[in-house]
């Protein structure tokens, strides 16, 4: 879900307990993680805190981020340089 909602330019908060997600989020600047309820709050709190503006910057940066890395292009190019094609 979190790819998607990245996709759709959404910005995002993750738990960073998922370093899958965490590391989206880090290279992808779209959105926050957090580890435990208190980061959770402030993570939410940074979120509501933002104009309109703001969170379609970091949405964009989660849009953007997924459309080059997993177009249907960018993931054959991988997958040839991966089978030395």
């Amino acid at each position: 879900v979190t790819l998607e909602a990245m996709a759709q330019g959404t910005p995002v908060i993750a738990n960073a307990r998922c370093e899958v997600l965490a590391d989206h989020i880090a290279h992808s600047h779209a959105g926050w993680s957090y580890r435990g309820a208190d980061e959770l709050v402030l993570c939410m709190q940074q979120a509501l805190d933002l104009g309109t503006t703001e969170r379609a910057q970091i949405g964009e940066h989660g849009r953007r981020y997924i459309t080059e890395r997993y177009a249907e292009t960018a993931v054959a190019q991988r997958l040839f340089e991966a089978v030395g094609l």
